[in-house]
């Protein structure tokens, strides 16, 4: 259903991490007060109509890209740039040195920068490395062509905006956490009488993703994502030199 209002990228890498942060309470409210679940139920596509899911997949693609300079400084540069750079080991040399005669082949005035421009003149040699990426991410728009560099894509919008909403879904799983222990001590608190099993089940689900909000989604997990989209479009070089 929401993939008839969302891209494919938009739905995997901006409405998941937010569906993800409202599943807790959405269990929490569903045990608690099952009329008010099915009423919320009812007004979902009223929810779409009126525009809400695309207005927190914008709050989740800005708190991601807010985030993302940050991450980039920790770094020391985005992933598609360091890891162009001669002193870095992510790609080992001879890989990289066939990059670099692609683009000195393809690219116009482009030339690899030596290690000594790269330790007396950081920002030029960067410069150089940003400039074959554009280059590169231009020609590699078909989603169909280049499927992989586009699930990878994904793959890391994902972890990035994760991130950028750690602090949502992780209070959101402990306040279900905390509403639904406080049913299992006060049973009156609500009129409905849940079966205990399914209380403790939705307890320790929301312990779960609390725990996950909290400890695996960080910058290493969204790192080794950036890295892996990074390697997956420089090597269309290669795909992009044999046709």
């Amino acid at each position: 259903m929401l993939s008839d209002y969302f891209d494919e990228y938009s739905l995997n890498a901006r409405i998941r991490p937010a569906l993800l942060s409202l599943l807790p309470p959405t269990i929490t409210v569903y045990i608690a007060f099952p009329a008010l679940y099915e009423f919320a139920v009812g007004l979902l596509s009223l929810v779409l109509v009126f525009g809400l899911l695309t207005a927190m997949a914008s709050y989740v693609r800005y708190r991601g890209r807010k985030l993302e300079q940050h991450l980039y400084k920790t770094w020391g540069g985005k992933p598609t740039t360091y890891i162009l750079r001669q002193n870095n080991d992510v790609i080992d040399e001879v890989t990289k040195k066939r990059y670099y005669s692609y683009f000195e082949s393809n690219i116009d005035s482009w030339q690899a920068p030596s290690l000594e421009v790269e330790a007396t003149a950081a920002e030029v040699a960067d410069s150089y490395y940003e400039s074959a990426i554009k280059w590169l991410l231009e020609r590699t728009r078909d989603k169909k062509k280049y499927s992989m560099i586009f699930k990878e894509n994904i793959g890391y919008g994902f972890r990035r905006n994760c991130l950028g909403i750690k602090c949502h879904g992780f209070l959101l799983a402990l306040f279900s956490v905390l509403f639904l222990s406080l049913i299992v001590v006060k049973p009156e608190f609500v009129k409905n009488q849940t079966d205990a099993v399914f209380i403790y089940a939705a307890i320790t689900f929301s312990l779960i993703m609390a725990f996950w909000w909290l400890i695996s989604v960080n910058q290493a997990w969204v790192k080794d994502s950036a890295e892996s989209y990074a390697i997956r479009l420089l090597a269309a070089c290669e795909q992009m030199k044999n046709t």
